[in-house]
């Protein structure tokens, strides 16, 4: 039986898309660690470091290799603070 938002949507309208994102909040001491965005939609602003959570890979581990590919530092994920669902229709632009 289909969803109630997939009776409603026209046929011309894109699907829902959901993702997993993660952004990691690093501290060490009293600093925070950002990142300069050289792709997608933020490029060029300073952004904690995120990504998209792959296949089979907890949030925790994907802060972590976040991290890692954009800062070449290496964290530890110590928890998660939030968690929230982000649906679109359209294309997925990074």
């Amino acid at each position: 039986m289909p969803h109630a938002d997939e009776e409603r949507r026209d046929a011309h309208e894109p699907a829902l898309n959901m993702l997993v994102v993660v952004g990691a909040t690093v501290r060490r001491d009293d600093q925070i660690l950002f990142v300069r965005q050289r792709a997608g939609a933020l490029t060029g602003h300073w952004c904690l470091p995120t990504g998209l959570v792959e296949p089979d890979e907890a949030p925790e581990m994907a802060a972590m290799r976040e991290t890692q590919e954009e800062a070449g530092i290496t964290a530890i994920a110590r928890g998660v603070l939030a968690v929230s669902n982000i649906a679109w229709r359209g294309q997925r632009q990074l």
